[in-house]
């Protein structure tokens, strides 16, 4: 039985788009392409300018307080991806990242997928106002004594950590970044959509 070149052609659109869609569940296609492993992953994060922790603190010993001064603990988001980062109003690099955290935010929002911004020693109404004014819509914590940050062996902000979905704090960035570039994308596709 002879099949057509056209038939053949079909078929292979179809097989094309049901990986799409497979590997891309909401249907959309960029150039995201998840690493293979892991050490393409570690060469990724070496490459947006992670390092490896310098500390790691005890995740339950660690309480941050919401807007409304009550108890968060870390070891809440487990089973999700961490992105914490800490911060403050004051700071310019920190102000000028945020556009791009909330870039990344609306991207895996609805994926196990946490960002958490903690303002170092700022009243929560500061803060509330500053997440208002920019339309920010990830979560604030605070850290009102600065406890957490010396945990974490901070001496600069802002500064990232990653936690893996074990509560386990798998990298560490200085400074601001766009986090809503290729780079940092291609990082949390595998993070959030692989990772296990």
């Amino acid at each position: 039985m002879k099949i057509s070149r056209m038939a053949v052609l079909s078929i292979a659109v179809l097989i094309i788009a049901w990986g799409v869609f497979y590997f891309y569940p909401s249907g959309t296609i960029n150039s995201i392409v998840a690493p293979a492993n892991s050490g393409e992953l570690e060469n990724l994060l070496k490459t947006f300018g992670f390092y490896e922790p310098t500390f790691t603190p005890q995740l339950a010993e660690i309480v941050l307080f919401d807007l409304n001064q009550k108890p968060v603990k870390l070891t809440d988001y487990k089973g999700a991806i961490v992105f914490l980062n800490f911060w403050a109003t004051w700071c310019p690099p920190c102000r000028e990242e945020m556009p791009s955290m909330q870039k990344l935010y609306n991207r895996y929002k609805t994926e196990p997928f946490k960002m958490i911004a903690v303002s170092l020693k700022e009243s929560p109404e500061t803060v509330e106002d500053f997440f208002k004014e920019n339309r920010l819509s990830f979560s604030a914590l605070l850290d009102p004594w600065g406890e957490a940050g010396k945990k974490f062996g901070l001496n600069s902000i802002p500064t990232t950590f990653i936690l893996d979905k074990n509560g386990n704090i798998i990298a560490r960035a200085l400074g601001p970044r766009d986090w809503g570039g290729r780079i940092s994308q291609t990082i949390f596709h595998h993070l959030v959509k692989i990772s296990s």
